[in-house]
């Protein structure tokens, strides 16, 4: 997972657990919550500012970056899992792809 290093999926920076069933990652904070919950609201959770069409567009075009990067890993990461609660935006809206079963 340290060799994924792309801005737009969320950086892997370490795991902690107490016994080896209770495993945890440790990753970037993303404050703007998850795409679906932005979505629904149409809101961010920080600013109160509105999720406009520009914001939609830029974070399809992240998502869609950030799978290009996986797919181009060798050996190749594949989501299985894409949808908008497993995307994280950030205080400014930028997106990034997350949980992908690694």
């Amino acid at each position: 997972m340290d060799r994924i290093d792309c801005p737009y999926v969320v950086r892997f920076l370490g795991v902690s657990w107490t016994k080896p069933s209770d495993m945890m990652l440790l990753t970037e904070l993303m404050a703007g919550g998850d795409l679906r919950q932005v979505l629904e609201s149409n809101q961010s959770t920080n600013h109160n500012h509105q999720f406009t069409w520009h914001d939609k567009v830029q974070c399809a075009l992240h998502i869609a970056e950030g799978l290009v990067f996986l797919h181009s890993m060798d050996p190749k990461v594949i989501h299985r899992d894409l949808k908008s609660r497993n995307v994280l935006l950030d205080a400014d809206f930028n997106a990034k792809i997350t949980d992908f079963g690694i």
